[in-house]
């Protein structure tokens, strides 16, 4: 038989009181347990029995209050009872908190474009700033945790949450731009997303990603293309913003092509390259359509002052020479001029606001500004604006009546300069002109059918019920012919905006409305109060209002990247930083943004991230060196090989030359016998 098994002595025999269980209505202040001998704490095991210790045993109805010592009678209410937590409670609390902090002084330092270097060393003065506060003294930030808790917490929190919002949409425009990293000295490919934001119920912009180029032609374009844009579906490409080099153009077609790969699949937009670039270029063509070098002057200019032997100098040189001319100060009021003329589009159009239905309105106006200073108005006819016959000199105003501006005008009257240098100034203003016009109608999105189409969004458009109705009538094809909707859809979509445009109190808010309200929120106001429902239309202007207008954002004049670059920088670091900064501008600033669980979380784990990332980088790092250690040895086995086969060769053919010599030397002997 088994032993029976040994009862354990009660607790009293062994010299201890038995716990007694608390009285009914009695008040436990006493959380801490610092006057408990036995019994679970509050608040990790749950309010079962909490038991009293011997010398509190004899006084059932008596609470401990640990701040006074006194003792409470517990049939008295308390006047003002305070739930204590438990120490664990507090401790995690103070973890807690201690990590926002951390996270939020991380995101101050991105916000600002500070050195992670920098913003760590003004994170060790919390502590002697703030003696009284437990979170400063816990507050432990080194340049190292900074970076891990940036590149492997706080950036994959932020890109997994804006990747599931952007899977929720139904349509995506990319815009990218190529621009050389100053620290890696590698082409940067950034790009960046609009999409219509579910949440706001309008046109967003945001940075997605950046690719590091050796090259960039068009195949090495693509494959970066692809792999900076995963996990998006590409086949909800809408539309491709990007600047107008030949490399870009092929990109395109290849991207197009790649991604089309039934005849029902939907095909990319085409709208040519960047308004804003074409205008700018137009600009800048047309003033080197002359001999008058303003832009070397302008650059003498400025560098005249940082040389130090200015008379030697090429700039002090530049500059003698322009202001020997006698019409130099005409020149510069001309180009001020037309610089004017320039400048209102250009200062408008660099914002991630939807002002895709203006665009062929503005560019329009602004061609034929610059036409009307030198054609003749009969020659431009409703209609003939972009068909202008630049060869034919007969519908060009006289040189003498060219419009080069009052101010220039006025400064040629004061000029003492001969008839033959102001024809030709007259004849130079046309050429500048002319460059002007020719560029931006070489590849600016003024020249494509869409870019008109998609003007019957311009309220001002809506007004006319004709041309209204031809624009819209037009957009809703192309897009049926480019698989983007069904034709029943684009009836149900006409039929809901023309109903819509017809009743008179919307007519009055369309002749109301300013460009200074945004366009997309006036048109879904306008959809989504409708008594009648107008599910196709919104769909349209969903659609329709992510196009791009011009690619300012990613382009390198307007990039945020010198104000993120520091020295020595890896590339994963500038990513990361560039995620994190549009972030934290998406939710209004860092005044504005509230530490979620979920980044809380992320960030905990980031110092494991962090560590199972230099293991892969050494197991990387390592079959690498084995992977060179093993074609160094092919290497030389193949030259020793190489060696031996010549050494086999020559031994050959020192054989056969013997062998020849014996063979003609017994020829020699036939002969003779």
């Amino acid at each position: 038989m088994p032993p029976k098994p040994r009862r354990k002595a009660p607790a009293a025999a062994k010299g201890h009181k038995l716990p007694e269980p608390i009285p009914e209505g009695t008040e436990v202040t006493d959380t801490f347990k610092k006057s408990w001998k036995i019994g679970p704490k509050i608040g990790s095991g749950g309010f079962g029995t909490v038991y009293f210790g011997i010398q509190h045993a004899a006084n059932p109805n008596t609470s401990i209050v640990p701040e006074s010592g006194r003792i409470q009678d517990n049939h008295i209410p308390p006047s003002s009872p305070a739930v204590v937590p438990s120490s664990g409670i507090k401790k995690y609390l103070l973890k807690e908190n201690i990590c926002k902090s951390e996270i939020l002084w991380c995101l101050q330092a991105i916000a600002t474009h500070r050195s992670l270097r920098s913003a760590a060393k003004d994170a060790k003065l919390f502590s002697q700033m703030f003696k009284d506060s437990e979170i400063a003294k816990g507050i432990q930030l080194g340049r190292d945790k900074m970076a891990y808790f940036l590149i492997f917490g706080i950036a994959p929190s932020f890109k997994e949450n804006f990747m599931k919002e952007l899977l929720l949409c139904e349509h995506l425009v990319i815009g990218f731009d190529e621009s050389l990293n100053t620290i890696s000295q590698m082409q940067q490919m950034d790009l960046n997303v609009r999409f219509w934001c579910l949440a706001t119920n309008e046109v967003k912009t945001r940075y997605l990603n950046s690719a590091f180029l050796g090259r960039s032609c068009s195949e090495d374009l693509l494959a970066a293309f692809k792999e900076a844009t995963k996990p998006l579906n590409l086949k909800k490409l809408f539309h491709v913003s990007m600047d107008g080099p030949n490399a870009n153009f092929k990109f395109f077609k290849e991207l197009t092509s790649c991604i089309k790969e039934g005849p029902e699949d939907p095909e990319i937009l085409n709208m040519g390259s960047c308004g804003l670039h074409s205008v700018n270029l137009a600009f800048k063509t047309g003033a080197k359509c002359t001999n008058w070098k303003i832009f070397d002057f302008m650059r003498a200019l400025y560098y005249v002052e940082k040389d130090k032997n200015a008379p030697t100098r090429k700039s002090y040189a530049t500059i003698k020479e322009h202001i020997s001319d006698p019409l130099l100060t005409a020149k510069l009021a001309f180009f001020q001029s037309i610089a004017n003329e320039f400048e209102s589009f250009l200062t408008e159009y660099p914002t991630d606001v939807a002002l895709i239905p203006f665009l062929f309105e503005d560019l329009t106006n602004l061609v034929s500004r610059l036409l009307k200073r030198f054609v003749l108005r009969d020659a431009l006819k409703e209609g003939n604006i972009l068909n202008v016959d630049f060869e034919n000199v007969a519908s060009f105003l006289p040189s003498q009546k060219i419009d080069v501006g009052i101010s220039a005008l006025c400064h040629i009257k004061k000029a003492k300069a001969s008839e033959g240098q102001l024809n030709t100034f007259f004849k130079d203003a046309r050429k500048f002109l002319i460059g002007c016009v020719r560029k931006l109608l070489e590849r600016s999105p003024l020249i494509y059918i869409l870019t008109r189409s998609v003007s019957c969004f311009n309220p001002m458009v809506t007004l006319s019920e004709t041309l209204f109705d031809q624009r819209l009538t037009k957009l809703l094809l192309i897009l049926c012919e480019n698989n983007w909707m069904t034709p029943i859809s684009a009836d149900k979509a006409k039929n809901q905006l023309k109903e819509l445009c017809a009743e008179s109190k919307n007519v009055s808010k369309l002749k109301m409305y300013k460009r200074t309200e945004r366009v997309d929120k006036f048109w879904f106001d306008l959809l989504s109060t409708y008594p009648k429902p107008c599910n196709d239309a919104i769909s349209l202007l969903k659609m329709i209002m992510i196009l791009s207008h011009g690619n300012s954002n990613v382009e390198r004049g307007f990039s945020i990247n010198k104000e993120c670059l520091w020295e020595n920088m890896k590339e994963q670091t500038l990513i990361a930083r560039r995620i994190v900064y549009d972030s934290i501008q998406a939710n209004g600033g860092i005044n504005n943004f509230e530490v979620s669980k979920q980044l809380i979380l992320s960030v905990r784990n980031s110092r494991g991230n962090y560590e199972e990332y230099k293991e892969k980088k050494r197991k990387e790092e390592k079959e690498l060196r084995e992977n060179f250690k093993r074609k160094r040895e092919a290497e030389n086995q193949l030259k020793e090989l190489k060696a031996k086969k010549l050494k086999i060769l020559e031994a050959a053919q020192k054989d056969s030359l013997r062998v020849e010599e014996e063979i003609a030397s017994l020829k020699l002997l036939q002969k003779k016998l």
